[in-house]
């Protein structure tokens, strides 16, 4: 399929037809770079939360499962509504960290 539709060019190509074809290539992306900054020794970054693509590729590939293109279009279609419940919780704990330091910065010139 990718030799011969194209990868990213063309208006048929692979990357363009599903989006199951884009997560794929988001956990190859993240895998690679794992390997990478692993072969560097980079201990500072770290991406395990995106190692949860790999389990919705996997996933994917079962067709046991008719139910998993349901769940990734609700995913889907709700993203901003949970993207605005998670900027709201953000808002709400930077908001009590800044309260929380304020309150108790004096505490820590005791020790």
């Amino acid at each position: 399929g990718i030799i011969a539709r194209g990868f990213i060019q063309s208006e048929g190509c692979w990357l363009r037809i599903s989006g199951y074809y884009k997560l794929d290539f988001a956990a190859l992306l993240v895998t690679v770079s794992e390997f990478v900054l692993k072969y560097f020794r980079e201990t500072g970054v770290t991406l395990r939360p995106f190692r949860l693509l790999r389990v919705f590729r996997a996933i994917t590939r079962i067709k046991t499962f008719g139910g998993v293109k349901a769940i990734i279009n609700t995913l889907k279609q709700g993203s901003g509504q949970i993207l605005t419940v998670v900027l709201i919780l953000l808002f709400f704990v930077a908001g009590f960290s800044i309260f929380g330091m304020a309150i108790f910065s004096h505490s820590s010139r005791r020790r």
